[in-house]
Formats: structure tokens, sequence, C-alpha cells
């Protein structure tokens, strides 16, 4: 068995403080990541830190982009375990979507479907916590009825397989 990581970020920019009004959730970003430094996360957000519109598959770290910028940004880190041969897979299908990253787009609609409990599906569009759910459930490291059919970031603290690491400010992670 090995480990992986889900991230949930609640960060200081402008439209994380807006969906966190909005959803009365602590988290409001989720992201994927293979080893807790937080050096490489996978996820569905803004490409470039001063344009929230353009956005799709991205590489995130806790020394770039968003989280460099707020760098007390509060997160929490889970732990789920994986079956080692799935691991190997999943980092395969993300080492494949990286690659081919500008052809993923971040799903609007999708969030705004989500909003009202709705699904909205697009082939290669997704939502920060869609696309995590669908690499959980894909490597087995979750069984798909663990979380709801329109998922939030705050629905992966509700996993039963799960063991939290680091709840508190990014700026006070120290790797456990």
């Amino acid at each position: 068995m090995a480990d992986i990581y889900v991230i949930l970020t609640q960060s200081g920019s402008l439209t994380s403080k807006l969906l966190r009004k909005i959803t009365k959730d602590e988290f409001t970003h989720s992201s994927l990541a293979f080893d807790p430094s937080l050096n490489e996360m996978y996820s569905f957000a803004r490409r470039y830190r001063s344009i929230p519109f353009y956005a799709g598959f991205v590489k995130e770290s806790k020394d770039t982009g968003m989280l460099k910028k707020y760098k007390s940004s509060n997160i929490q880190i889970i732990k789920l375990q994986i079956d080692t041969e799935k691991l190997q897979e999943l980092q395969n299908t993300i080492k494949d979507m990286y690659i081919a990253r500008k052809s993923y787009k971040y799903s609007f609609k999708g969030v705004l479907a989500a909003y009202f409990g709705k699904e909205y599906k697009r082939e290669k569009y997704y939502y920060c916590s869609e696309f995590v759910k669908k690499m959980l459930v894909d490597s087995n490291a979750v069984d798909k009825s663990a979380l709801p059919p329109v998922t939030k970031p705050i629905d992966f603290q509700k996993l039963e397989n799960k063991e939290v690491v680091y709840t508190g400010p990014l700026d006070e992670y120290e790797l456990y």
C-alpha cells in the first residue's frame, strides 16, 4: 500500500472568499498530491495568479501561484491509502493529463451546476473537487458511493478511510 493526499484550501483570494461566503464551507479548493511535501499538487484552477477566468489543469505548489501569494492560507491535508499498483496507474494518468494539459479546461458551468446540486459533465472539463473525486474513484482509493454525486471540497472530510495529518495555516505546516 501507498499514501496519497487530498489538500483542502481556503486562500485569501477574492474568488475563494466569495465561494466561502456563498457555500459557508471551511474549504473551497481541493488538490491531489503524491507526497505530503506539497511541492507537487494537481488540480483544476486558474493557470495564472492574476487571471481567475483562464483556468484548467494545473500543477500547484506551496511555493508557487496562489499559495505563494497567500502563504497563510488555511489548509487541511488528508491522507488516504491506495494499492501500489493503482498508485502507479494514477501517477501515469496524471502525467498524461499534464502533458496534454492545454486540452483540459476548467468547468465553470460544472461549478455553477454544483452550487444548485446538479451535475454537469463535459469531456475534459472539470472543477477541482470533481477532478479529485474522479482520480480517487478511478484508482480505487475510495468507493464511488463514499462521495456524493456532486462533490465539494468539504466532502473529502467525510471519507471514512482517511487520516487528517494537518489542519492550519500553510505557512506553519511542517512535514509531519
